[in-house]
C-alpha cells in the first residue's frame, strides 16, 4: 500500500539483483518489479552476458526504464558460486527501500535535512507488519489470512501466480505484498 499510495514519492531509480540464469531467476525479478510498481519495463540495453550453472540459461544484465515513471532500472546477476542474492534497492523522492534476503528483510531510509542543510538518508522503522515481530513472521502469517491456495492461479493485477517459485521466494513475495498493499 505504501508504494501505491505514494508514501515514498515517485520512484527515481531501481537496482535489482538476481542469481543463476535469466530463465531460472532473472525473469522473477521482472515479475517482482511489475508487482511492486504496476507498470511495464522498457529494456534499453543488454550490458553483460555471463554463464550460469544452467546450460543455455545465461545471466543477463540490463539497463532498463520503468514505462510510466521513466525511472532508471538496472537488473544484474551475481554468480551463484559465490552466494545467492535476490534483492531490490528502490530509490524514491522521499527515501530508499532495500528489500534483502529474498524479501525477509526490508530496510527503510527516509530523507531528512542534517545540521548543514543537506538532504541525507536516515534509517527509520517502517510499519508494514500484520503479525509477529519480524517481516518473515508477517509474511508467513499472511498465508493464514488469505489462505495459501488462493495464491495459486491468478495473482495481483490478473497476472498468473508462478507455482514453480521456491517456497523461500514465494514467502518473500508475500511479504512484498504487505509493503504495497496487495494480497
Amino acid at each position: 500500500m505504501k508504494i501505491a499510495d505514494g508514501y515514498f514519492g515517485e520512484v527515481i531509480r531501481v537496482d535489482a539483483i538476481y542469481y543463476s540464469g535469466w530463465q531460472h531467476n532473472g525473469i522473477h525479478t521482472v515479475d517482482t518489479l511489475n508487482f511492486l510498481f504496476s507498470e511495464g519495463i522498457d529494456f534499453e540495453k543488454l550490458l553483460n552476458i555471463s554463464d550460469s550453472p544452467y546450460v543455455g540459461d545465461y545471466n543477463l544484465d540490463f539497463m532498463c526504464r520503468l514505462e510510466r515513471s521513466g525511472a532508471l532500472t538496472y537488473i544484474t546477476a551475481v554468480d551463484e558460486r559465490y552466494y545467492q542474492l535476490f534483492e531490490f534497492d528502490l530509490k524514491f523522492e522521499r527515501g530508499r527501500v532495500k528489500i534483502e534476503d529474498f524479501g525477509s528483510r526490508v530496510r527503510y531510509e527516509e530523507v531528512t535535512i542534517n545540521h548543514m542543510g543537506e538532504r541525507v538518508l536516515v534509517e527509520r522503522d517502517l510499519d508494514i507488519s500484520l503479525y509477529g515481530s519480524s517481516p518473515m513472521e508477517s509474511a508467513v502469517g499472511i498465508k493464514d489470512l488469505v489462505g495459501i491456495n488462493s495464491l495459486k492461479g491468478v495473482g495481483r493485477f490478473g497476472r498468473p501466480w508462478v507455482p514453480g517459485l521456491t517456497l523461500k521466494l514465494r514467502v518473500g513475495l508475500l511479504f512484498l505484498g504487505l509493503l504495497i498493499g496487495g494480497y
